[in-house]
């Protein structure tokens, strides 16, 4: 059977980490990647990993760039991965600085370039999202800035792990700017290509 201890540990790890603690988040993430006092769920440890790992963990961002170089819990993507082993190192981890410099021999320097900037502009979002939470809430009145009502809105489905979204084209369409509201937050968005005729865009 499952051993209490671990069981036990889950939930004091969940209780601290549904208070923001990311040592925590990263420990629960462990627990889900390997089944120890919960049922393994590669998804749930990627959720536990990312939170971790952008309150600056550098467990967490190297075991998502592992879920990311092996395909689990999420679509394989070897760039990201790079990206992750690159902020990790940055924290300080030297098992990720060992699995950046076995991904970038073989994928060569052109893809240890395009994991550089990866890396950035993660930090960017990670810092842009520090700065929405930290920022005072106040009412358009005493900001002077009003926010326009979207002319149109609609769904869309993320396609891709780069973050490419699928949506009907009328959405979009003569759009003089573009937003997508995820469960990490806005972020503004361009079309890649718009096809009326089947009503889709990208």
């Amino acid at each position: 059977g499952v051993s209490q201890d671990k069981v036990a540990a889950a939930e004091e790890y969940r209780l601290a980490a549904d208070q923001g603690d990311a040592d925590a988040e990263a420990n629960l993430g462990v627990m889900y990647e390997n089944g120890e006092g919960v049922a393994r769920d590669s998804s749930e440890a990627m959720k536990w990993y990312r939170r971790a790992a952008k309150q600056g963990n550098a467990v967490a961002q190297n075991n998502l760039g592992v879920m990311y170089a092996n395909g689990v819990g999420v679509l394989k993507d070897e760039i990201e991965a790079m990206a992750w082993y690159n902020i990790s190192a940055a924290s300080g981890s030297d098992r990720a600085a060992k699995n950046r410099a076995s991904l970038e021999g073989r994928l060569g320097s052109q893809a240890a370039l395009a994991a550089q900037q990866r890396a950035k502009e993660i930090l960017n979002e990670i810092e842009a999202a520090k700065v929405r939470q930290t920022a005072p809430s106040s009412s358009p009145t005493t900001t002077g800035v009003a926010t326009a009502e979207p002319k149109s809105s609609g769904s869309g489905v993320i396609v891709s792990a780069q973050g490419y979204v699928l949506t009907a084209a009328h959405v979009v369409a003569g759009a003089d700017s573009i937003k997508v509201v995820t469960a990490e937050g806005t972020r503004t968005a361009t079309v890649l290509r718009i096809d009326e005729a089947n009503d889709v865009a990208v």
